[in-house]
């Protein structure tokens, strides 16, 4: 199915849609810009409506993307989280927007694939763990101990798990310390990365302080920036959601 979502100064906007096998493939053709995005987001979501389990958003004809585009698909990305479905997107090495996707850190809230054949592959088991835990003290020890458990019993090496036990705590902690409110922590297993995620109900930007050797609180975010392969956070309407990546290079053996 394929069908016009909108229409600017003569570039024509594109939805094309394939469904089958409890999978949706949405192609985005042509700009996809605050002029359309609005239209792009009702036709995706009246094609959810079949309830596929897979969605995959393919960008290789996009030919423009701006915030509104992108707020699209991170909005699709939490609703299908929400309903337990997937989205991946398609974005190859060459395709004009990349860049954008990258410096959105998109890549942070889905998985990115280079070609469609790969984003419709079957998927590769991803281990994951989910915990909540109150704005207690008692709450960073817990994480340490239910991180490295998990993470030993998945066979992760011990250097590997140390640091992401420490990422986790820290995270947690800094949530508990400025959020003061409930926190979920996700961990996740891929095989190159450790990836770490808490999400508070605090909906305020957060970066590493600039230190100096009397302070007194800020650290934990900048441990987690020196240790972690890559940090950012994304905020969401009623809080946000802080991540980290860790290095596993040697696990096997």
């Amino acid at each position: 199915m394929s069908g016009d979502a909108g229409s600017v100064a003569g570039q024509v906007t594109a939805l094309e849609v394939e469904s089958g096998e409890d999978r949706l493939v949405a192609a985005l053709v042509g700009d996809i810009d605050i002029a359309c995005s609005a239209d792009v987001e009702a036709g995706l979501a009246a094609e959810l409506e079949r309830d596929p389990h897979l969605v995959v958003l393919d960008l290789s004809r996009t030919t423009y993307l701006d915030s509104s585009g992108i707020r699209m698909i991170f909005s699709l990305a939490r609703t299908l989280q929400a309903q337990e479905r997937e989205l991946r997107v398609v974005v190859s090495d060459e395709a004009i927007v990349r860049r954008v996707v990258i410096l959105s850190r998109l890549d942070a809230a889905v998985r990115i694939f280079p070609t469609l054949d790969a984003a419709l592959s079957p998927p590769e088991e991803r281990a994951s763990w989910t915990w909540t835990f109150p704005p207690t003290h008692a709450s960073a020890r817990i994480t340490r101990d239910v991180v490295r458990g998990a993470l030993w019993e998945a066979g992760v090496s011990d250097a590997s798990v140390e640091e992401a036990v420490l990422a986790a705590n820290e995270l947690v902690t800094n949530a508990i310390l400025h959020a003061r409110t409930d926190c979920t922590l996700r961990l996740f297993l891929d095989p190159d990365i450790v990836r770490v995620e808490v999400e508070d109900r605090d909906p305020s930007h957060l970066s590493p302080a600039v230190l100096g050797p009397d302070a007194a609180n800020g650290r934990g975010l900048v441990l987690v920036e020196r240790l972690a392969a890559e940090w950012g956070h994304e905020l969401l309407p009623d809080g946000k959601i802080v991540w980290c990546d860790v290095h596993r290079p040697t696990d096997a053996g």
